[in-house]
């Protein structure tokens, strides 16, 4: 994430955040970078197998049409249900999407009267509503059913495994009413992952009314009417292109997807971003790994850590404020966010990689060197008494309080101060090598520089051993 006046910002199992000095006081205050948050099994993702009981895209053909004739919800009633409305969803009808809602439930109707003018303006590859394995409407002693459903919201921009897709679960609570059933509430489904059922659906589509602006797979959206957002569009594609190009022919995601927050408030609302603490509020950037949370054959459901989507989000309010000290520009952020995104789907977030290696990589492809903003925050840091001649600790990084956040820029600087001098060495190609083989490996325990695989990746990418290249790299600091 990108926080102003340099606080990195983490939610859920965080594996990076950017930060960066305000203009007058490069090391004290951190300026504002992005932080790439992810959740322990990832925010959710639902992937139903088409050959599992229950499973499948919906077909109006599932069900008899006289649906409303039965005094009991089956399965093959509440499929018909699900498909008339996806049928009419897809098509804009808005009497057949919206006329199943109770009509004294004015929240349900002011929600989804939202979500039937923003997602149209989304391009989708999937859109779809799709029960867990095994899902049936269950009995209420009050007379109604409730069920869980999975709304697959799948886009241009995101990839992942065969059969695995973004999506957000709800529980819907159905009753009969003047001879028809009705669709009383839709609310977070009641999953075994609660905080990341809640933090999907708080998606921005389903907050507040957007504005969108596409240029190529790069999606960009804003609430209301934001002036200059398919510049923002543009300028996001040739930063995802660059990124793109340095990254390689490594695991990505086809594009991305931003959204640009007016204010700190908006931002906190949206992914429940606000539930990470105080440091959100003052972030340029965030950047949201869905990692899978898959459904086996049998129903029961596994978690896994690969990435199938990322969502950012950009706080123009800190950017573009006047008077504001923040040293960040638009693109910069938007580069660092999109380094986190494009790159996640290469390693596994639930195996905790090192903070230093997704955080400092980032920073350090904002510009693809060491800026002299940088050296500066590194050269005070180290005057400060703060470099111990190690990487910064996954725990401490981001600092927990006002009289830390300072320190989070500069283990952002520092960190991205190995990859700068590793390109210096042997070029960019190697650091990018040297931060795709890192993020693959966990650092709950030991120091990832200390096991013999970063040895041996250390050896044949700089010709030295992993105590060498940090004994020679902490010299490069202190001179810095």
């Amino acid at each position: 994430m990108q926080g102003p006046d340099g606080v990195g910002v983490i939610r859920a199992a965080p594996v990076g955040a950017a930060v960066r000095a305000t203009a007058g006081n490069r090391c004290a205050g951190m300026g504002r970078r992005a932080v790439l948050a992810f959740a322990a099994a990832g925010l959710l993702s639902a992937c139903t197998d088409g050959s599992s009981p229950g499973s499948g895209r919906l077909r109006v053909s599932d069900a008899p049409s006289d649906v409303d004739a039965n005094e009991q919800l089956s399965l093959a009633g509440l499929k018909q249900i699900l498909a008339q409305r996806l049928a009419a969803l897809r098509a804009g009808d808005a009497n057949g999407y919206l006329g199943r809602l109770d009509p004294a439930n004015s929240a349900l109707l002011t929600w989804q009267k939202r979500l039937l003018r923003n997602l149209p303006k989304f391009t989708f590859t999937q859109l779809d509503y799709r029960l867990p394995a095994s899902e049936s409407p269950m009995l209420e002693p009050d007379g109604s059913y409730h069920v869980d459903v999975v709304h697959v919201l799948q886009m241009d921009a995101d990839g992942g495994p065969p059969g695995v897709v973004p999506g957000e679960l709800y529980t819907y609570r159905l009753a009969r009413r003047n001879g028809r059933w009705v669709i009383l509430d839709i609310t977070p489904g009641r999953s075994m992952y609660p905080d990341l059922t809640l933090d999907s659906c708080n998606a921005p589509w389903n907050l507040d009314d957007l504005e969108v602006a596409h240029s190529g797979k790069i999606t960009v959206a804003a609430p209301g009417s934001m002036p200059g957002l398919q510049h923002y569009a543009d300028v996001a594609a040739q930063e995802a292109t660059e990124v793109a190009r340095i990254w390689g022919d490594r695991t990505t995601f086809p594009g991305a997807v931003i959204f640009l927050a007016p204010d700190a408030k908006a931002m906190g609302r949206w992914y429940r971003a606000s539930r990470s603490g105080s440091a959100w509020s003052v972030a340029d950037g965030l950047t949201m790994a869905f990692s899978r949370l898959g459904y086996k054959k049998d129903g029961d459901i596994y978690p896994y850590g690969e990435s199938v989507a990322s969502r950012i989000t950009v706080n123009l309010g800190h950017l573009t404020a006047p008077g504001s000290t923040d040293t960040n520009t638009i693109p910069q952020v938007m580069r660092h966010e999109l380094v986190h995104a494009l790159t996640s789907p290469s390693y596994s977030a639930s195996d905790h990689p090192p903070t230093w290696a997704i955080e400092g990589f980032a920073r350090f492809l904002e510009s693809g060197r060491l800026t002299s903003a940088s050296a500066a925050s590194v050269a005070s840091g180290v005057r400060a008494g703060w470099f111990t001649g190690a990487l910064p600790e996954s725990k401490t990084f981001y600092g927990s309080s006002t009289t830390t956040w300072s320190r989070a820029g500069f283990n952002y600087d520092l960190s991205a101060s190995l990859f700068a001098f590793i390109a210096s060495r042997k070029g960019t190609p190697a650091a990018v090598e040297f931060y795709a083989q890192a993020a693959q490996l966990s650092e709950m325990g030991e120091s990832v520089m200390a096991t013999p695989k970063m040895d041996s990746v250390s050896t044949a990418l700089t010709g030295l051993g992993s105590a060498q290249l940090l004994a020679k790299w902490s010299g490069y600091v202190r001179s810095l």
